[in-house]
């Protein structure tokens, strides 16, 4: 990725190119790199644990983990882009994973267990540096459908307004997965720079609307999206949000596998 693209985060004027690139890198990398240092889930569980996993921390922070063990690959969604999977290890039903280093250094890793179609554990984040705090918290993140594949389902996908005027990151990311059972949404905002992926609550879809709620800082404020062509206009009364119109840039794959370069070091690069 060329210096232009890497100083405005998600640098969405570059997001077609990078996704292009990655795949055909992942593809050439995935025959040769098999190293000992990472240890893949075997076909017993790969079931149990491939899919797409979406879970709330208390403070109303989103998380979302692509998996797909079949295809060895996968990784934690953290904007400004996704993190890479580099380490993964089973013994029984137990599951430990780590991802690549992400924005300024944050290395984030998850200890817990397999609990039917969810993952019930401990997220921590280590910083690099010493002007951010360690994340460590509870998650319970549940399987909400299947691995990513090359077309979305639905309206699924990765909506955005987000520019970079003056090198500043400003706008609404949202990521929305029409799931079976009910639907998910995660909203970021960006004020200068990169934001926290919120978790939607009390999801209700009526026709093209889709209203929630979201919970942060001690309040809750009503949103409402309503879908268009390849397009959202996202709105907030409670919190004087005027419409925001988020194009569709990518589809859950794209998202899923725009990850940050280098990555991983001296491991397997999880890719078909």
């Amino acid at each position: 990725m060329n210096a232009k693209c890497a100083s405005h985060g998600y640098a969405l004027a570059c997001l077609a190119a990078a996704v292009t690139a990655c795949g055909s890198a992942d593809g050439a990398k995935s025959r040769t790199d098999d190293t000992p240092t990472t240890q893949v889930a075997r076909a017993g569980h790969s079931a149990a644990l491939s899919g797409t996993f979406f879970g709330a921390s208390s403070d109303g922070r989103a998380w979302l983990f692509f998996l797909d063990l079949e295809a060895r690959w996968g990784s934690l969604y953290v904007p400004p882009r996704p993190l890479e999977l580099c380490e993964l290890a089973m013994d029984s039903m137990r599951v430990r994973m780590k991802w690549a280093p992400g924005y300024r250094g944050v290395q984030y890793g998850f200890e817990g267990e397999v609990e039917g179609s969810e993952l019930i554990g401990d997220l921590k984040g280590t910083a690099g540096g010493r002007d951010l705090p360690p994340i460590n918290l509870s998650l319970r993140a549940r399987r909400v459908t299947d691995p990513p594949g090359p077309k979305d389902i639905g309206r699924s996908g990765y909506y955005s307004n987000v520019e970079a005027p003056g090198g500043e990151l400003g706008g609404v990311d949202l990521v929305f997965i029409e799931a079976a059972e009910q639907p998910v949404a995660l909203v970021t905002f960006n004020e200068g720079s990169d934001g926290i992926p919120l978790a939607a609550d009390q999801l209700t879809a009526a026709g093209d609307t889709l209203r929630f709620r979201i919970r942060r800082e001690g309040r809750e404020d009503a949103f409402e999206e309503v879908f268009g062509e390849r397009a959202v206009t996202l709105s907030s009364r409670t919190l004087g949000l005027p419409d925001q119109h988020l194009e569709k840039r990518a589809t859950l794959r794209e998202l899923a596998r725009l990850t940050y370069r280098p990555g991983c070091q001296d491991s397997l690069r999880i890719s078909p």
